[in-house]
């Protein structure tokens, strides 16, 4: 397994461990309670991670169902676009970004076992693409970001932009328990 695969995999996996322990300690009602009206609460951040989550593994599936297994691989690093990408979403958040899509806007929570299960799938899921990606060369396989289809990044910087993503807004969930 690459390098790479290795480190985003940690990541991920760091991201999950830690929603979990945040909901876990929580009752229903704290789950549910917004800092103020127009913040989410930590069962809607968990959520809306759930939903990035989904809407991401549909995209990168997609990519990887028509991409072919390179022979010699590109050096994987971070490019330029996915590196400015990265550090507008890594906490502590110094930007506040609209979501860009009705997809990726929390959904409805059922239960705090629903919320759990849904978050765990959906990261399962986007963890194992990330294992079967590392045949692939991620460098050339490109994914539409959400702020505009024609801009694309490549699948690294897909993955490690999730991987930011999800502390952001676990940052973002331990903040609204403060």
């Amino acid at each position: 397994m690459k390098s790479e695969t290795l480190r985003l995999r940690g990541e991920l996996e760091a991201v999950v461990r830690r929603g979990n322990e945040l909901v876990a300690g929580l009752d229903d009602e704290t789950l549910m309670r917004r800092p103020s009206p127009a913040s989410w609460s930590v069962a809607e951040i968990v959520e809306h991670l759930s939903a990035t989550a989904a809407t991401f593994s549909r995209r990168i599936r997609r990519k990887l169902d028509v991409a072919t297994v390179e022979g010699t691989p590109s050096k994987e690093r971070p490019s330029l676009m996915g590196g400015m990408w990265r550090r507008l979403v890594e906490p502590p958040v110094r930007v506040r970004l609209k979501v860009p899509a009705a997809a990726l806007q929390p959904g409805e929570i059922a239960s705090r076992d629903a919320l759990l299960a849904r978050f765990a799938e959906t990261h399962a899921t986007l963890i194992a693409l990330l294992d079967e990606s590392d045949a692939y060369d991620r460098m050339r396989v490109r994914i539409a970001t959400p702020f505009a289809k024609r801009l694309t990044v490549n699948l690294l910087d897909t993955f490690a932009v999730l991987a930011a993503h999800g502390r952001r807004h676990v940052w973002q969930a331990e903040r609204a328990l403060r």
